[in-house]
């Protein structure tokens, strides 16, 4: 997976399939982060530091490439000026007739509130879409001010409350669950509003998956 960039008054946002490279940076972010992602993620269930150790990051990864194959999910990095920042998650594809996913993203927090976090949103829409998926589904905590900001500035609309959705923070939370119907759009309208601009696509590809 590659995407093409949005340009942001931040940089340029693109989305690419993760790298065996990525796993110090991966870790480095999520370990500074603890505080701030363990209260917005499902529970690990072991240390956070036991759980983005390098070996974890690769073990992940392959994970991430057998989804993509089996063309259940996609993994991929959030790259602001081809420097890795975080990641997006399109999983739980199904086919026609269902054609629908759920969508989860996280950025550092060295980088909210830089529209990052909305153009890596949108190009993962932009991308589901192309595959197929006509609904794509997010949950999200009802005190995430930010993240509820990001979903409904890519078009996501509320449609209720998932009680007690996920174990996060000690405890079985409940969220907010949206969707957007739109994907295909997403990009095009945040670019016609003028909020970003489309750089051309690329024809290459910078990951091979190498799981060695």
């Amino acid at each position: 997976m590659r995407t093409f960039r949005l340009l942001t008054d931040a940089g340029a946002v693109r989305l690419r399939s993760p790298a065996r490279s990525d796993g110090r940076r991966w870790r480095e972010l999520r370990l500074a982060d603890e505080n701030i992602l363990r209260k917005v993620e499902p529970t690990v269930g072991v240390p956070w530091a036991d759980a983005h150790t390098l070996r974890e990051f690769r073990r992940f990864r392959r994970r991430w490439h057998a989804s993509e194959l089996a063309g259940t999910g996609i993994s991929a990095v959030i790259d602001l000026d081809d420097e890795f920042v975080g990641m997006v998650t399109i999983g739980g594809i199904q086919p026609f007739p269902i054609s629908t996913c759920w969508i989860g993203y996280w950025v550092s927090s060295e980088y909210v509130g830089k529209g990052i976090a909305t153009a890596a949103l949108a190009l993962a829409c932009d991308y589901a879409a192309s595959m197929g998926v006509h609904r794509i589904e997010a949950t999200v905590r009802a005190d995430n001010t930010a993240s509820i900001k990001v979903l409904k500035n890519c078009g996501f609309v509320e449609e209720g409350v998932a009680r007690e959705a996920f174990h996060m923070d000690h405890a079985w939370r409940d969220h907010l669950m949206l969707s957007n119907i739109d994907g295909a759009r997403t990009v095009d309208r945040l670019v016609d509003a003028g909020k970003f601009r489309r750089e051309a696509a690329p024809t290459e590809d910078d990951c091979d998956w190498d799981l060695r």
